[in-house]
């Protein structure tokens, strides 16, 4: 099994957090590997994973272009990501979620970022942390490991990538709210 994290790992991301999982994904489920696809510096990401208890062996750093990440996310059997808890983010979306579920990957998130958590959970594509504490990682544990066992998972997860982040959609939707603001003021 592949946990993936891709993109960016600082800034809005909890990058510790993720490696502290991540770490404990490893040593708690049977044949965890970790693929990491970033363009940071990836000496410094690989002693911060090992720091946090990630065993070496079981991480793959790379770096993809745009067009090769469908291919690499092919290998992935849930990504992962964290985000900092904060009033800006709560009218936020991370691009990932969309290109994770896109592709037929679940995840593993934190909640009270944007809409992310609710669309995860009424989706059933994956699992929703409500905290990044020590208790909240094991308490997730066996919901990964039913993530990782679900045969229906890659299709709930496309199905709701089109639901929630369908281009034509969303542009029909803001189609519909500009139209209602001219009637408004006209």
């Amino acid at each position: 099994r592949v946990v993936g994290c891709v993109g960016t790992m600082t800034n809005w991301y909890l990058r510790e957090p993720m490696l502290n999982y991540l770490a404990l994904l490893v040593r708690r489920i049977d044949r965890i590997k970790i693929l990491i696809v970033t363009a940071e510096d990836h000496g410094r990401l690989r002693a911060d994973a090992e720091r946090s208890g990630v065993d070496p062996r079981r991480i793959v750093l790379t770096r993809a272009e745009f067009h090769e990440m469908p291919e690499l996310l092919r290998l992935v059997d849930v990504g992962l990501f964290f985000i900092k808890v904060c009033f800006s983010k709560k009218g936020s979306a991370a691009t990932k979620l969309g290109e994770f579920l896109a592709t037929g990957v679940p995840v593993i998130i934190n909640d009270r970022v944007g809409d992310s958590g609710s669309i995860v959970r009424e989706g059933r594509v994956g699992v929703v942390l409500p905290d990044v504490t020590p208790e909240a990682f094991e308490a997730s544990l066996d919901a990964v490991r039913q993530v990782l066992s679900d045969s229906e998972i890659a299709r709930r997860c496309r199905d709701v990538a089109r639901h929630h982040f369908d281009l034509a959609r969303g542009v029909s939707s803001y189609d519909g709210v500009y139209s209602r603001i001219i009637t408004i003021r006209a």
